[in-house]
């Protein structure tokens, strides 16, 4: 595999979306987190949980 190839089948990781996620059958719009490469944080209580959890997934990709 040329140094090109690798570099275009590379995963990014990066803050894709930070919102409040919720709606009918929920109780409550709650903050969820996603990363660049398709990872979500699940429906959290507060946004340092989210952020919490996001950077336990960017940590554990890094270590691979």
């Amino acid at each position: 595999m040329s140094e090109r190839d690798a570099a275009e089948t590379e995963v990014t990781h990066g803050i894709q979306g930070a919102y409040y996620s919720g709606g009918p059958g929920e109780p409550y719009y709650r903050p969820v987190m996603e990363c660049t490469c398709g990872f979500t944080t699940v429906r959290h209580t507060d946004w340092e949980h989210a952020g919490q959890e996001f950077d336990t997934h960017l940590l554990e990709v890094r270590i691979r």
